[in-house]
């Protein structure tokens, strides 16, 4: 091999090497690269890719998917992710994804993003669960309907209460009575699978009509 040819294959491999290295962020990578990335424990790449389904960009637009891949970086602890998250399941057109909106808005605020506690209407500053639960119980108590919902939530998900679907029920329940459309839904879920209340699919389908006729944006939405 000439001196010449492997000064140039020396080159190369310097260069390759620098690339590996100096590997481009998760924006600037394609959707396919991010899944592989992300599968890896790149929670940057993960982020990126929830992004990139919720908007379309360079893979069919899936909210499920969206969904999944900004909870691999809230589950990674990435504040930004978990609102991101929060967002697309309330947008996301889906009953199920929309029930559970709160709980990604929840890890947000706790993970000391101030915008999502004072979405919640929790404060800046980072609480536990169990703050956040009792803060939750109170406002409940005095006719938040928001407060129940979320109180509802980590009720269900046993999030700084014990776990209680009875009572997780009975949260949603007064949530939908002070006309809150998405503790309907939550509320109508659990009379679908029969989650702390007896199954009842009439029911479940008023309360569904109830959620459309409380917000016209809940109405029509097919359960993908």
């Amino acid at each position: 091999m000439g001196r010449s040819m492997i000064v140039v294959l020396a080159a190369a491999l310097v260069s390759a090497t620098a690339l590996a290295k100096e590997r481009p962020p998760a924006a600037d990578r394609a959707p396919a690269e991010n899944k592989l990335a992300c599968d890896g424990g790149d929670l940057a790449a993960c982020q990126e890719l929830g992004r990139a389904y919720a908007e379309g960009d360079g893979v069919n637009a899936d909210a499920r998917l969206a969904a999944t891949y900004y909870g691999r970086a809230c589950d990674g602890g990435q504040a930004e992710a978990c609102a991101e998250q929060a967002a697309v399941m309330r947008r996301s057109g889906d009953r199920a994804l929309a029930a559970d909106a709160a709980l990604p808005q929840l890890r947000a605020c706790l993970l000391g993003r101030g915008a999502s506690c004072r979405a919640l209407g929790r404060g800046t500053r980072e609480l536990s669960a169990r703050e956040i639960a009792g803060r939750a119980r109170r406002a409940c108590a005095g006719g938040d309907a928001a407060a129940c919902a979320i109180l509802g939530h980590l009720t269900r998900h046993g999030i700084g209460v014990s776990r209680d679907h009875r009572q997780a029920a009975e949260k949603f329940r007064r949530a939908c009575d002070l006309g809150l459309p998405w503790g309907c839904l939550a509320l109508a879920r659990a009379y679908q699978e029969g989650r702390g209340v007896r199954a009842d699919a009439t029911r479940a389908q008023g309360l569904l009509r109830q959620a459309c006729a409380l917000d016209r944006t809940f109405c029509g939405r097919p359960k993908r």
